[in-house]
């Protein structure tokens, strides 16, 4: 599975535009630049000044879009957790809840290693920010839903206790996050190539964990 940084995705849609000049342009190309400017430096060193220089703006026209940084960051969260519930992958392929569950876990990972800098920056103003709670909160509610809704084709799911389900659910999710930001992720794709084989092994792992721990029975897959 091929790790897609959330920022190509931006400029993707930008570019499908045809490089009108109108207003929906702009704000994709100021948070295609400022996801980049994250990837590479983090939130604390982003600033509007930066910001403005990266995508080619004066002040007063990047300040007809958006106040401050945080305007930016609350609207690129928002775009990228609509894509994470738009690429969440059908599991109507997969035989039994194992290959279900493997399924969700490697692509949850290797999304979040294309979007690490942008969730770590939620991460961070979640705390002082009320609305960036309520994005995440609405955020983990939603993919939930869509999750959940999918395991229950699978009878061993429908057997077990919803709230347990939610439990182990979130629980892998925490884990992976962790995993995640402890692994980092570079913008230069030769360095995210070295970091595969060890995902993989990681995607394995957390796939037993939440099987075992969600209906208390051996892992059945062979491998990953």
């Amino acid at each position: 599975m091929e790790i897609i940084r959330f920022s190509d995705l931006l400029a993707a849609q930008a570019n499908a535009l045809g490089g009108k000049r109108n207003s929906p342009h702009t704000k994709l190309r100021i948070q295609t630049e400022t996801a980049r400017l994250l990837e590479a430096s983090g939130y604390d060193s982003l600033s509007m000044s930066a910001i403005c220089e990266q995508v080619g703006l004066t002040r007063r026209a990047l300040y007809l879009h958006y106040k401050n940084k945080e305007e930016i960051v609350l609207d690129l969260s928002r775009a990228l957790f609509k894509a994470e519930a738009q690429l969440a992958p059908s599991l109507t392929d997969c035989k039994n809840l194992a290959e279900a569950i493997y399924k969700v876990c490697r692509w949850y990972v290797h999304f979040h290693l294309g979007s690490g800098a942008l969730y770590t920056t939620l991460m961070e103003i979640r705390r002082p920010s009320m609305e960036a709670r309520e994005l995440w909160a609405a955020r983990t509610d939603n993919l939930l839903g869509i999750l959940i809704y999918q395991y229950k084709q699978f009878k061993e799911f429908r057997e077990v206790d919803p709230d347990w389900a939610v439990f182990c659910i979130l629980s892998v999710a925490r884990a992976i996050n962790a995993t995640v930001d402890r692994i980092g992720f570079s913008p230069e794709p030769e360095n995210v190539r070295q970091y595969c084989d060890r995902i993989d092994e990681e995607v394995v792992s957390f796939s037993k964990m939440m099987y075992q721990t969600l209906v208390a029975k051996p892992w059945p897959l062979a491998s990953g």
